[in-house]
């Protein structure tokens, strides 16, 4: 059974490798890649190229992808004299999720652990705990975005990237 499993997710990795074709978009509006399946690479949504035109650096980007179960892109960088790291986790684009995540918020708002934030996507929030993580829906998307400068969690550009990233996402 593990052997047909894990055959089965190399065939499903090569195919995503080979579909990429990419795509010109408008200021901040970075290269992303189309993909003929649902997986898009985090990556390629936190770009390099929105990070140098959102954050003017120039300096030296490290970004990592981390495939889990929802993938991952860490962005490190320097701007300003200033060191940023950002996250964007991206949840898939099924209702189910949506769904996790709308019982998950009611949930937390019974529990008093969760905090609504409105100015990002159709519903967002944060809750107690997990200190730097918005988590929200827009355009079909789920995704969860932290913003660290200076190693403080920054909630309004935390907002505003994900206002980025969701916008970006909707050009997929």
């Amino acid at each position: 059974m593990k052997k047909k499993l894990t055959i089965l997710i190399i065939i499903s990795l090569l195919s995503a490798c080979g579909s990429e074709q990419n795509s010109n978009s408008s200021s901040k509006q970075n290269k992303i890649s189309k993909h003929t399946n649902s997986y898009i690479n985090p990556c390629d949504v936190l770009s390099e190229s929105y990070i140098k035109e959102t954050f003017t650096s120039s300096n030296e980007i490290n970004t990592t992808e981390r495939k889990t179960t929802y993938p991952i892109c860490m962005a490190s960088f320097k701007a300003a004299d200033i060191e940023y790291n950002i996250n964007l986790t991206l949840g898939s684009t099924s209702g189910a999720d949506i769904g996790l995540l709308e019982a998950s918020m009611s949930y937390f708002i019974k529990k008093k652990s969760v905090t609504l934030v409105s100015g990002v996507g159709e519903k967002a929030y944060t809750r107690s705990g997990m200190s730097g993580q918005l988590s929200t829906v827009g355009n079909g998307y789920l995704i969860h975005v932290s913003v660290f400068n200076a190693n403080q969690y920054d909630l309004k550009l935390t907002k505003n990237v994900a206002n980025d990233m969701l916008e970006a996402l909707a050009q997929h």
